[in-house]
């Protein structure tokens, strides 16, 4: 069953917004060591289903901007000393 399917079925009327959980391909940390914040893990869908979702109900999500994997363009960029990526963490 899909998280729209429950929502409208279960939770249409009485909840009006929905907190999603980190939802970004990720390495490890139960999601939270995430690889890529552009994209939606393809085993929970994609970007279309998060809109779906949002036509009905409000949207919460965990950005979780201070996590990132070791996986990630973005911090190999900084290890590698690539602009912007550089700038993007503190030691």
């Amino acid at each position: 069953m899909s998280l729209k399917h429950f929502c409208d079925r279960r939770l249409a009327g009485a909840v009006n917004t929905v907190h999603v959980l980190p939802f970004y391909p990720a390495s490890s940390d139960s999601g939270y060591s995430v690889i890529d914040y552009r994209q939606v893990h393809p085993a929970m869908g994609d970007w279309t289903d998060v809109e779906r979702l949002g036509e009905r109900f409000g949207m919460m999500f965990d950005a979780v901007i201070n996590h990132i994997s070791a996986q990630s363009g973005w911090f190999r960029g900084y290890l590698e000393g690539a602009a912007p990526f550089k700038d993007f963490f503190i030691e």
